[in-house]
């Protein structure tokens, strides 16, 4: 029941991810750091999120392997 609540929650936030990304198709100018650049707002919200994600991902992973009962 909880992998299906979850797989749910997954595709919603995806669908309203997406529907903001297509919403802002705009140019912008972003800087960071030292460089100047400009991309469409969307590639910017995706790549934000992207990041997001891998982050989320790694924090988990290193969550659950601390708590792993250690054997040896």
């Amino acid at each position: 029941m909880w992998q299906k609540t979850k797989l749910v929650l997954v595709v919603i936030a995806l669908m309203i991810l997406l529907i903001a990304v297509f919403q802002n198709t705009a140019a912008t100018k972003t800087a960071f750091l030292f460089y100047e650049f400009t991309l469409p707002q969307a590639a910017l919200i995706f790549l934000a999120a992207g990041v997001g994600f891998v982050l989320g991902v790694i924090t988990t992973s290193r969550i659950l392997r601390r708590k792993k009962p250690r054997t040896g």
